[in-house]
């Protein structure tokens, strides 16, 4: 899943990253993909994903270094 996302990003220029991480907790219903901010997707599918992405602003300022806040 964390591929599946990470080319969305680039794909639809997205100023975001992926951190994987250990287990939080969740694994028995997993895999799990979480925004910080908004509840986790459990029982994470791509059509999940396309949704989240779809959701997320898709702007960026082409003057701004990628990451930078």
């Amino acid at each position: 899943m964390a591929v599946y996302i990470e080319d969305q990003i680039t794909q639809f220029g997205l100023d975001a990253a992926v951190e994987r991480s250990v287990c939080l907790g969740h694994c028995a219903i997993g895999p799990n993909v979480r925004i910080p901010g908004r509840e986790f997707i459990h029982e994470a599918t791509t059509e999940k994903l396309d949704e989240l992405i779809a959701s997320l602003p898709k702007t960026l300022d082409p003057t701004k270094p990628r990451n930078s806040r």
